[in-house]
Formats: structure tokens, sequence, C-alpha cells
């Protein structure tokens, strides 16, 4: 009995996960009835969540959509298609409003905001969200939120790499990867830290070309010639290295501080570098403790009443998920994603909402299931929302696939004919129009998140903008349904000229606020004070007296945390999924499993898991099977002997296993992952190898666990490989033999009694209430 489920036919589709519109138009079709019929349908139309107003804003968006081939009901009726309020609703908001300038919008909105809390409008600031089409708007509204002290939470690691503190960490990051990333060498000297100002930035640049060995004009120095020039060799092909000039130097004609603060720039880079291949959280968090940034942050208090150090917190939480995905990942590939999440702006991370009240700050993307009381949606302006980038074209970009090898292929643009006209404009017109739908869609998502009002508003010029965008098809149809109500707020007509290219006097570095550093030397001065005398040693020794006292209050939270889980055994929730070895941990030690689960910690692996990891390898490149191994399988007994013993251990295991019964034969494969589900559990593992069996009368199949110590084997094992494999080829699970080959004897262990499936379901059970305590 096939069934889908769609909450709204024209809400945005997750293209870029998989999906697509013809999901959902072609599935009566693809899923029709035995007798050939198509699929009843059965619509929902009543939204409970908007009010009238709202509604007829999203119908009025969506009326492309409901006359386009991408319609869900083209044989309906028009009106079928049209969102209803619930019975007796009534009410709602739509309100608009223009300006000349990106910052005055951005200033308008943060004060609204703040006006609509005051009021009464909401009762919550989680009641209020802020979306945006793209990441690039989010700092700038970030920042203009909590400037006025308003909890703000950005959700989505697209948006939080604009705020400057995960900014700073990002580019710290890259430089550590790349010494060559100039870019980032220019941002954090130039920024709020290491304050160097635009002539030493300059002198550097001319120290940098005369260690590269590059000819050219030398610059006036001061100049804005010379700044400009600087920047120019930042191209990335070009071969000049910034760091080359931080690390020396020479008689450069910088100015005093500037040498000081180099020195100290590079010497932190070198610290850091020194742990570039160490797993990225801990490296995040090593870059984190070295800036000072999360208790610069925490040390101010209308900065923690804003929950500033909350992004960080966001930020490191976005990183751990990385790592979740790819546990090997290396720090490239952790930029390599970030870079990928800030260039789409659609969502690729799974962020949530968190449940604090605080308003929330998110591309359109995210929003998709949210809703809000009040909706405010910047930046509707004309070539922003819709997005008028180009589309992805396969004919031009060979990293897409081409339009005839996709799934949804009748659904979409084809390239019908190899000629010039269909390839340079009849096809990239169609893939346009395809786009512009989606957009569309994502309007039509956007307003109706919320319940009660939407706010939304353009501008005209933004820096570097030679000509005004003004207002997108979508804000004229807003526009449209708030002059209904009366609620057009302000319309301003754009500048002759771009208001932002006029010359400003800008000081750069940015000034120090004096007030707030004199509070902070004076709050360093009582805390070393009181060290000092606690101690009772001199302000020499306070430094390694504060990291000794560091080390005996971690360990002895540790200390008392092991006593407590002593006293009571920890509320644990079995994870969905858990490997087959940590279940046969489990049944003999429910301690240490669930141990394991409240703080997971690394394995200790030692000779045998290397001689294990080894022998596998060996077994893999004899049988012709390249495959990975799972590190949850090797053994993880500690070292008792040095390389020279594993060595010897090694040649004894390859030897002896040519000498065995199963050198000639060949498996049916090797190293054979599974996810096996028991009453809704998972249960993950890695099967050794797997043997047909046409000569043996009660088994089709022998799983076979190679055992390459003399540890005892677990009887468990063998009973979940049994039945994982039964289950992945369709025979009952007595036609599958399972054995240890211990390698070094020659002998087959086949242990009597295996566990059947119910008897695996109630040791599932067992472990899953001792381990909830």
């Amino acid at each position: 009995h096939p069934v889908t489920a769609v909450g709204d036919p024209f809400q945005a589709i997750y293209g870029w996960r998989g999906a697509a519109p013809s999901n959902i138009l072609q599935f009566a079709q693809d899923f029709a009835q035995s007798n050939g019929e198509l699929a009843p349908t059965y619509r929902l139309r009543v939204n409970r969540r908007s009010q009238p107003v709202i509604l007829d804003a999203a119908n009025r968006l969506a009326e492309p959509l409901r006359s386009s081939r991408q319609s869900p009901a083209s044989s309906d009726a028009d009106d079928d298609q049209l969102l209803r309020p619930a019975q007796g609703a009534v009410g709602g908001r739509v309100a608009v409003a223009s300006f000349d300038t990106a910052p005055d919008e951005v200033e308008w909105l943060a004060d609204h905001v703040v006006a609509a809390h005051d009021s009464g409008l909401v009762s919550a600031w989680s009641q209020v969200a802020v979306l945006t089409r793209g990441n690039q708007a989010i700092g700038a509204i970030y920042a203009a939120l909590a400037e006025r002290d308003v909890p703000v939470e950005i959700v989505g690691l697209g948006g939080l790499l604009q705020v400057p503190e995960v900014a700073e960490i990002v580019a710290t990051l890259t430089l550590v990867d790349d010494v060559g990333a100039n870019p980032e060498v220019v941002r954090l000297l130039s920024g709020p830290r290491w304050r160097i100002g635009p002539r030493d930035l300059a002198v550097l640049g001319d120290r940098a070309r005369e260690l590269a060995h590059q000819s050219g004009p030398q610059p006036n120095r001061g100049s804005r010639l010379s700044i400009v020039t600087m920047a120019s060799g930042l191209d990335a092909t070009a071969q000049l290295c910034l760091m080359d000039a931080v690390e020396d130097p020479g008689h450069a004609p910088l100015s005093s501080q500037a040498r000081v603060r180099l020195a100290e720039f590079a010497e932190e880079l070198r610290r850091l570098r020194r742990h570039r291949d160490e797993p990225v959280l801990e490296l995040v968090h090593r870059v984190m403790d070295a800036s000072g940034l999360e208790l610069e942050l925490d040390s101010d208090t209308a900065w923690w009443a804003a929950g500033r150090s909350r992004q960080l917190g966001q930020f490191t939480e976005a990183v751990a998920g990385y790592v979740d995905i790819d546990g090997d990942g290396e720090l490239s590939g952790l930029l390599a994603w970030l870079k990928a999440e800030m260039d789409s702006a659609e969502g690729l991370d799974q962020a949530v909402p968190s449940p604090a009240d605080s308003v929330k700050l998110l591309t359109v993307h995210r929003a998709k299931g949210l809703e809000w009381d009040v909706v405010f949606l910047p930046g509707v302006c004309k070539d922003a929302f819709p997005s008028t980038r180009p589309p992805d074209n396969w004919v031009k970009n060979p990293a897409v696939l081409p339009s005839q090898l996709r799934g949804d292929r009748d659904w979409i643009p084809q390239l019908e004919h190899v000629t010039t006209k269909h390839i340079r404009d009849l096809y990239p017109a169609a893939l346009a129009e395809a786009q512009r739908q989606g957009e569309d869609r994502l309007a039509y998502v956007a307003i109706t998140r919320a319940r009660r009002l939407v706010v939304a508003s353009c501008h005209h010029w933004s820096p570097g903008r030679k000509s005004p965008s003004g207002p997108s098809p979508y804000f004229k149809v807003l526009h449209s349904v708030a002059e209904l109500t009366g609620d057009v707020l302000q319309i301003i007509e754009p500048s002759p000229e771009n208001p932002l290219t006029a010359e400003h006097a800008l000081v750069w570095p940015l000034p120090v606020d004096e007030a707030r550093l004199a509070g902070l030397q004076e709050a360093a001065a009582m805390v070393q004070e009181a060290g000092r005398r606690r101690s009772g040693e001199s302000p020499p020794g306070l430094e390694a007296h504060q990291q000794a006292m560091a080390w005996q209050r971690a360990a002895e939270a540790l200390a008392a945390e092991q006593r407590a889980r002593r006293r009571r055994q920890p509320e644990v929730v079995l994870p969905a999924s858990v490997s087959a070895s940590s279940l046969i941990v489990a049944q003999h030690d429910v301690g240490a499993f669930v141990a394991q689960l409240v703080r997971p910690m690394p394995r200790v692996t030692g000779r045998e898991a290397g001689v294990g990891t080894r022998f596998h390898a060996w077994l893999e490149k004899k049988f012709g099977v390249a495959a990975l191994l799972d590190i949850d399988e090797l053994d993880p007994e500690p070292p008792e002997a040095d390389l020279a013993d594993s060595e010897l251990v090694f040649r004894r295991l390859t030897v002896a296993f040519e000498r065995g019964r199963y050198a000639e034969r060949k498996p049916a494969c090797i190293e054979e992952p599974f996810i096996l589900v028991l009453d809704g559990q998972q249960v993950r593992g890695r099967i050794d190898a797997v043997f047909v069996t046409p000569d043996d009368p009660l088994h089709d199949y022998q799983v076979v666990d190679w055992k390459t110590s003399n540890r005892p084997a677990d009887p468990l094992q063998l009973a979940l490989y049994r039945l994982a494999w039964a289950r992945s080829v369709g025979v009952p699970v007595n036609r599958v033999d399972a054995v240890f080959y211990h390698v070094l004897s020659d002998e087959v262990e086949r242990p009597p009694n295996l566990l059947d499936e119910p008897e695996l379901v109630a040791l599932l059970w067992s472990l899953s209430r001792r381990s909830d305590g």
C-alpha cells in the first residue's frame, strides 16, 4: 500500500538532496492501482497556521505554479488548489517597506523587531523569525539585533559563518591549513585582536614581494596606491606569501607595535600548526582557546546577556556533526564543507532552532516545517529574491549531471537539438524558467511560515552596485496585498547615485573601547592579586600555579564523576544504532557499555589490534577484494610486545593461513558490512567472510570469523552475523553455518545453540532496561 503525504504541494523541494517535484506529481501514476487506474488523491487544503490575509498573499505568489506543468492538480479547477483558512479564522497582516540602502533596511528591521516585543505584539522573542534568501545578509542583521541587546539565534551553519567571532575562527583554521591564504592573513591582522594598520600591512606586502623575488614598481608606502597594489598581490595565482613576511619582516619599516604583534601572531600560528593533523574538533577548540574569544564574550556582561558566546557553541556543534558524518575527516575537508555551506545557502546541514527564548535568524530554506507569530522577510529585491544566478547547465558545467540521465528527466528541461540556438538560447531559457519555479516555491514557503504578521522589505542600493535594484516581483505581489489593509509602512524612491560609494573617512583598525578595556584590565588585576594571595607565591610563579590548579580541579571533577557513577547507574537511552562489538561488551559488562555511552572515549588499540588490521588487509589483497575495516571489530587488548614481536606474529598468521583449510577456497564476500534491525533496534557490523557450501546438505552458506589471537570467542558475534546474512540473501537462518576459524591452529570452532532472533531481541531488551537504569 504505497502512500505519500505532502503537507503542501507548492512548498519548496529539497532538490539538492535528490528530491524533485515529480516525486509528488507522478506518485498517483507511478503507484497506480492493480486495475491500472490512478491511485486516489486526497487534498488537504485547509491551512490552520496562517490567518486569511497571509494565505491570500501565499495564493497570489503560487499563481504561476498553479498554471504551470508543475501543478499538482492541473485537471482540477483553479480554486481547488487554493489554500483556505480554518473555518471562522479572521485577520492577519502583510506589511511592506522599502529603503534607499541596505544598512537603512537592516537598522529599521532591528528597531521593529524590538518594537514587536516591547509593544506586546509577541509575548516572547522566540515568536519572531527573520528569514533571508541567502547567508550574506545574516551577519549585518545579527550585529544590529545584538547591538540592541536582542537575544538572537542564528539557525544553520551558513549564517553562523557570517558572525565576526566565528569568521575569525574559520580564518585561523584556513591559515593553519594553508599558510598561503593571504586574504585570511589580512583579515586577522587588521581585525580587532591584532590591530595592524593599513600602512604596516602595505609594508608587509612589500616585504612579501621582496622575499618572493617579484619584480615590479614599488608603491609609495602609506598611500592609497600602496594598499590597492598590495591587495592586487593577494590574488590566488600570485606567488607571494604574506606569512613569509610575517615570519621574516627583516628591516622593513614597520612600526614598533606592529613588529611586536606580528611576532606574537607568528608564534601563535606556529603553535597551532603543530597540531594541524589532530582531530578537527580538538583543533577547533584549540584555536578558540588560543584566540580567547569565548572568554572575552563571556567576560562582557552585555555580550553574555545577549548570548554572544552561544554562536561559538553552535559552531562547534556543527563541526561535531561533520565529525559524526566523516570521523576521519581532515581539516581541508572541514574547510571545504564550510565553503560549500556558505556558497549554497540551501541548508545542507540539518540545523534546527533551539527552544531558547531568542529571535530566530535563518535562511528560508531552513524554515520549512517551522512557524512563528511574526516573520520578517528582508531583502526581497530584484535579482536577489527571486535569485537570478545562472542555473545548473550540464552543457557548460561538467560537474552537473546531464539532464537525460536524471530520474525526473520527463519533468525537467531537455536539450532538444544540438544546435547553436538551442545550446546558447533556448535550453538556458528553459532552465531559467524551471529555476524560477523553484524560487516561487521558496517564496511560498517564506510567507506561510507566519501565523499573524509578515513584514517584507527591500532596498535599492547596496555596496558595489552601479544601478539600483529595487523591489522584486514578489515584493510587488505582497505590496498589492498590503495596500488592501493599509499596511504599506513606507516606500522610498532610490537616490540618483549609490550613497554607499561616497568617500567616507575610515579609521582602521577600529579604535579601542577604552572604558571597556580599563574594566577588563581592572578585573584581570583583581584575579591575579587574588591568585597570589591564595597561593602565597610571587607573581612570576602565578601562571604555573594557575595551570597546576586547573589540572587539580579537572582531576577532582573527574574523580567526583566516577564516584557518582559508581553510586548510581546513570540514565542512558540505548542509541538507535549500536555496533555488534559493543553488544558483546554490554553482555559481559553493562557498566562499561553504559560508561562508553555517557562519555565516549577512544578505544585502546595495541599490538593485537595492529596485527589484526594487517592480517585483514593481507586477506583482502589475497582474495582480490578492497574493503574497509571497522575499527569496532578490532581487538582492543593493550600492547604486550614490541614491533619485532608484532611482525613475527603477523608472519606466523600468514604462513598458517596459506597452509590451512581456507587457503584455496574463494569467498563469496569478505568484510561484508551489514545493518541488522531487531525489533526496531539497529545493530551494525562487518562479517569477515562468507563461503558458499554446495557440498553441505544442511547449509547453503558458511559465515566465518577469523580469530587471530588466543582470546575466547563470543558466540553472540556469530549469532548476529548468521542472522544478518540469512536476512540479506533471503534464506532460513538454519541454512547458514557460522564458525570461528582459529588461524594459527587451523581449527574450526562451531558454537552450539546460537541465539535465534527472538532470543537476540530479548537480549537487546534486557540491555536496554539495564542501560536505562
